[in-house]
């Protein structure tokens, strides 16, 4: 019986924590994401992102690639959740977010089916191009979550509210649903969630079928993250001449609030 408590212990572990919400501090819940080349902020509960113009990490990934965001093109500001979801748990990830008004991007115009700005990203903890759910950002279609409008680029410079409740499962028996505001904008039912179904699709920058680990722990990054061309932007079309796309000319700063992780309220 002691046995049975104690597993069931450590399995809720995970939804203990505290909340942004409930006066956590940042240092309980996130970390720097590692790759940075500008430093978040926090104070008085608000989370501060700003990416600046070849503001780029020189550490490599250490993945055996010899790749780093300054030789890839990417520029970030990101934190990362310390706590890693289960295959198999269910979860709440919820939080505020905050675009100026004046923010100007159009995305990239040599790939106009997607954003190269993303505010916050799904993925795993082991492998490469293992991205799973994003949320892109530009001027043209506002906040989109896989591709869906989350919020139109007239809601900019107000808080917006993003919710995404999800069982995550390699399974028949896997299910989400992510809202903007109380709207939906995406529901999938009796059905894995671990990778997602347009993952080969020219628009996923970072996800390979073939590179995919499902058994793998889940993170959360939050926080701007504008890819680049990679190493290889010499051999891609328009006659490139930097790995570094264009970028918005109002710079990127973004700012996140009420942060829940954890369980479906």
């Amino acid at each position: 019986m002691r046995l049975l408590f104690a597993v069931l212990a450590a399995s809720l572990a995970f939804w203990t924590l505290p909340t942004e919400s409930s006066a956590a501090t940042k240092a309980s819940m996130f970390k720097d994401v590692k790759w940075n080349g500008t430093k978040p902020s926090f104070s008085k509960g608000v989370h501060t992102f700003e990416i600046l113009p070849r503001k780029c990490g020189s550490r490599e990934y250490g993945d055996g690639r010899g790749e780093s965001d300054c030789n890839g093109g990417r520029v970030r500001s990101q934190i990362r959740t310390k706590k890693l979801a289960k295959v198999g748990q269910t979860i709440e990830y919820s939080f505020e977010f905050f675009v100026p008004k004046s923010f100007k991007y159009d995305g990239d115009r040599h790939y106009p089916a997607y954003s190269r700005l993303l505010i916050a990203e799904w993925n795993r903890s082991k492998g490469v191009k293992n991205h799973i759910y994003e949320i892109l950002l530009d001027s043209v279609r506002g906040v989109t979550f896989e591709r869906k409008t989350c919020v139109k680029p007239s809601e900019f410079g107000k808080w917006n509210e993003f919710k995404l409740v999800i069982k995550w499962s390699k399974g028949s028996d896997g299910f989400m649903k992510a809202t903007c505001n109380g709207r939906t904008v995406l529901s999938r039912a009796n059905t894995q969630t671990v990778i997602p179904p347009d993952c080969a699709a020219n628009y996923k920058l970072q996800c390979d079928p073939s590179k995919q680990i499902p058994s793998a722990t889940i993170g959360l990054n939050i926080g701007p993250n504008l890819s680049g061309y990679g190493r290889n932007f010499r051999e891609l079309s328009g006659n490139k001449t930097s790995p570094f796309p264009p970028f918005p000319p109002n710079g990127v700063k973004v700012q996140f609030r009420n942060i829940h992780i954890g369980r479906p309220k």
